[in-house]
């Protein structure tokens, strides 16, 4: 939903559609033939588009920037990017950035995910359970949020869709057994804000974040955050002010313990300063604004 002028390639949405299962390339190949062929409308093209967009974009007149959403450690990334080392980029962590250098890509500045106010829903109270809110696959870890959950002797609630069924029937399910431990599948809406807004803690043992959305939507509803010192988590969440960075599982275990002392409305007063729509339009634009001078 957008007031611009939306020009779409599918009328409905594709991830789960089976008449299109494995061909979704050629949207994105007809998304980029309407770019090139209306560049000229544009001041500047912004493409969100991952690596279906690097090829087309050097055939652009126009002034452009790729935002890079994705993971910058797998080898795909180096072998890729190395071929588009001039091709500026927009940095979605610092964390990207610095993981990169050896690559010396054009990296033009660094603008972290922001949510709307809207979207998010606070309460200056603590609820009773922790929170994993991810989908299942292994680079999330919510196995490892189960074990911390019951080492801390707390109720844990977990909800995402299952991305890699055998991970989930091998290492999550056998663990959904013990008492405490409730998986309730994929929320959207109004149930994914009580569940953030309500939660104790959120509890986010990933390994491999480019800006985490959960995060910034937990410390929205004014929940505190426990994660592992990965990636970028470290740059989203303010140690001892809005949760905790933890360097071992064995620390977020102790970390269960004292989230009682942050305060909530210290959670939503940071992501209303770093991490709203808003603030992520202004830096957006701020670019944008230089770069199509």
């Amino acid at each position: 939903m957008t007031r611009a002028s939306l020009v779409p390639t599918a009328q409905r949405a594709i991830l789960r559609d089976l008449d299109w299962d494995g061909q979704d390339s050629w949207f994105a190949a007809t998304q980029a033939a309407e770019v090139l062929a209306r560049q000229s409308e544009f001041d500047i093209v912004n493409s969100h588009a991952s690596y279906s967009f690097l090829g087309p974009s050097l055939g652009l007149k126009t002034p452009s920037v790729t935002s890079w959403h994705g993971f910058v450690h797998r080898s795909s990334f180096s072998e890729i990017f190395g071929r588009y080392s001039a091709l500026p980029l927009m940095a979605t962590s610092n964390y990207q950035r610095e993981a990169t250098s050896e690559l010396n890509l054009n990296w033009v500045a660094t603008c972290h995910n922001g949510i709307a106010e809207a979207d998010v829903e606070f309460s200056p109270e603590p609820g009773s359970y922790l929170l994993y809110l991810a989908r299942v696959v292994p680079d999330k870890q919510p196995d490892v949020a189960i074990k911390v959950a019951r080492a801390a002797g707390c109720q844990l609630v977990m909800a995402g869709s299952v991305f890699d069924s055998d991970y989930f029937d091998y290492k999550v399910r056998p663990l959904l057994r013990h008492p405490g431990v409730e998986y309730i599948g994929e929320v959207w809406g109004e149930e994914k804000r009580t569940l953030l807004r309500d939660a104790r803690a959120l509890v986010h043992p990933s390994l491999f974040e480019a800006c985490s959305n959960v995060i910034i939507e937990a410390l929205g509803s004014g929940t505190p955050v426990i994660c592992l010192d990965r990636s970028s988590n470290s740059e989203l969440v303010d140690q001892g002010f809005t949760g905790f960075v933890a360097g071992t599982v064995t620390e977020m275990v102790d970390a269960c313990d004292k989230v009682g002392s942050i305060s909530r409305i210290a959670c939503r007063e940071a992501f209303r300063e770093r991490f709203t729509a808003d603030a992520m339009v202004e830096r957006y634009l701020a670019y944008f604004e230089e770069a199509a001078k």
